[in-house]
Parts: C-alpha cells; structure tokens; sequence
C-alpha cells in the first residue's frame, strides 16, 4: 500500500452547505489556503492517484495492525513551529512515520515563527521530526533557506529548497505571457471597471491593523471582493454570528460607522469550499493583493496579477524563495487609495521576469527532487 498521510478532505469539502464553519476549519486544517498546497501535489505526482489518502488517526491503526507501507506522501507545510501545540503535534507525527519505517517523499516541509532569529532552535519532538523525515527521505522539499538553514543546525543534510508546490498548479506554456497580458490589460481599465480580489489580513503582526483599516478603505471605494481563508470572520460570513469580530471592528477607518462596515462585510466577503471553485471565480478578476501566500498564489495561478504585502519574516522567506511579487508595508500604507492598483500593476510587471527564472529554476529542482524520490 501506498498512502498520502494528510488530512481526509485533500483540496475540497464534500457537501459544504451542510458544515458549520468548526467543520470547515477542522476539514482544512484550520485554514482553507491549505487546499492549495494539497491541490498541487495533483499536477506534480502524476501516480498522486494510486496512493491512499490517510489520516494520523487511521495511520496509527495501520501500524497496530501491521499493515505494509510501500511509501508515504507528505505535505508538510508549517510543521516545524515552536510552540507547544507544535511540540504535541509533532510527537505524534514522528512516531507515525518512525514506526511506518517506509520511504517518505516530504513536499514544502516550512519553519513557522514570528521572525527570522538565527539563535532559535527546534524543540526535541519538532526535531525528532525533522530528523524522521530526514532519515526515510532521499530528499526533502523545503518551501525557504530559513527553514534549510535550522535544518542544518540539527544535522539535516538531505534538504533543498523548492517553495511552494501550489506555484505549479498551472501548466501552460503561455501562463507568464498571459499574466503580463492581464496586468497591461487591467492598469488600462477605468478604477470604476476593474474588479480586485483583496485576501485576508493576516493577525499577529504589528501592522496587521493598518493593512485590514487600508484594506477596508479600498473595499468601500471600489469593486473589490475580500477572500477569508481563516476561522476569523467564517462564522459571520455563514450567518452563524451576527456580530462582526473584533479585529475587523477594532481596526474600521475612523469615517466608516459599524453598519457601513457590516454592510461592506456582508456584501463583499466571500469563501470557498474547493480549489477549483476559487480559481474559477479568480480568473474573473483584474488583480489581486494581500498579506497571504496562498491567498494571492490561487488567483495567480489563476492567470492573474498577484502582489503580496510583505509584511513579516516567515512571508517574506517563503515570497523570497520563489521569487514572488511583492510591494513594501510600507508602499501599500502610504499610497493613496487610487494610486494603489497602479502600484501594485508596476510592481508586478517589474517583478514578472525574475519570477518567471524562478519558477523556471524551482520546476528544476522539483523534477530532480522527484526522480530522486522515485514518484
């Protein structure tokens, strides 16, 4: 038997309309950007097929009733954190694949922390992972250099970097040239034609306020649809609450009162529960922008003009790794609000080429990562 060690739910939710929005976030593992990374793996492993997917639960079972594993997929993600919830986690994902004892094929194994310290060091159980996959792998994929390089300070020799899998979802051979078609396309459009795909703010960071109030802002003024991922404002958006969360009421613009702000909210929010229906909806847009990855990488791939918001280390390494177009927090806080598409236009169509090298020089790697793997 061959396996693919994930969640249940790989890049959809069967019967959405009947999950609450806890089911949704425990589906996608607490983040439906996760389905990105998932869905890719479709376009990568062409035998992705044949291999069963199984969850941790049901991979223990298998081990207790000695069941023989021929291989296992992983798609890694943020696994190596450092917080205690990690340190849990992660024991029990390291006994899982040390009992296995199979090959391990590791895609976008990442680092997850708050910023980029070269004096921080894995816990014993995260690196007891690290070191599980390492020693069942011939290779492993790893989404940044940050995350290379505390590999290495355990001794992890057998890694490269990759960045994400979800950079190939698209395979057509005019996928650059049609980018820079829709970015020369949509700078040209009147602001009142143009429909923008804004991703949502990520917490945690200092700034994080500012982008969500500058965000807001530019949904009040123009077409703009505001993609949630996150379990923030799903139970608002499904009618679960009728109480808009904190974060967004506590960072509204100063001229904007709680109903406007419901309003804007309620008309131009919107979730998927699938991949496929996420790009489909995307290829519809002129431009998208945020703070999120995987929330501008859906609608990239989609064939549209994406530009992340850099606004801390993690993103930044991941961003950096595949070369993806990016503007300062600075830029973004300080353009003016009509100023903002053309912004993000020139900074896309300037970054373009080097990440079209890029994704050139990670399709490589990748090729040779997976004929090392043998998948």
């Amino acid at each position: 038997m061959k396996i693919y060690l994930d969640l249940d739910e790989i890049d959809s939710i069967k019967t959405p309309y009947v999950q609450s929005s806890s089911d949704i976030m425990k589906i996608t593992g607490n983040n439906i950007g996760n389905f990105a990374f998932r869905h890719a793996l479709r376009f990568l492993v062409k035998e992705i097929e044949s291999y069963k997917v199984v969850n941790w639960g049901d991979a223990r079972r298998l081990i207790n009733e000695e069941v023989r594993v021929e291989k296992v997929i992983l798609s890694c993600a943020n696994w190596l954190g450092f917080s205690d919830a990690d340190e849990r986690s992660n024991l029990v994902r390291a006994k899982i694949i040390e009992d296995f004892s199979a090959p391990v094929v590791a895609f976008g194994l990442g680092a997850q922390a708050s910023n980029v310290d070269e004096k921080l060091e894995f816990g014993p159980n995260t690196a007891r992972l690290a070191k599980a996959i390492a020693k069942h792998s011939e290779q492993i994929s790893v989404r940044d250099e940050f995350t290379l390089s505390l590999l290495k300070k355990i001794g992890i020799e057998n890694a490269i970097v990759t960045g994400c899998p979800s950079n190939f979802i698209n395979q057509s051979s005019s996928f650059i040239k049609r980018l820079a078609t829709q970015a020369e396309n949509g700078r040209r459009k009147k602001l009142s034609l143009q429909k923008f795909i804004i991703g949502e703010f990520s917490g945690g960071n200092k700034h994080s306020g500012g982008v969500l109030r500058r965000s807001l802002e530019f949904m009040k003024e123009t077409n703009s649809n505001y993609l949630i991922q996150s379990p923030v404002l799903l139970p608002f958006f499904l009618n679960e609450s009728a109480s808009v969360p904190s974060p967004y009421t506590a960072n509204k613009p100063k001229d904007m009162s709680l109903e406007s702000l419901e309003a804007i909210l309620r008309q131009q929010v919107l979730g998927f529960s699938s991949v496929d229906a996420w790009m489909d909806f995307s290829r519809s847009c002129d431009l998208s922008f945020g703070m999120r990855i995987h929330g501008n990488m859906i609608p990239l791939q989609s064939g549209v003009p994406s530009v992340l918001i850099a606004h801390d280390s993690r993103t930044l390494g991941l961003s950096e790794s595949m070369s993806f177009p990016k503007v300062s927090l600075s830029d973004f806080l300080g353009a003016e609000l009509r100023e903002i598409p053309e912004l993000m236009y020139t900074q896309f169509l300037n970054q373009l080429p080097e990440y079209e090298y890029k994704r050139q020089t990670l399709s490589d790697t990748f090729k040779k990562f997976l004929s090392i793997n043998d998948v």
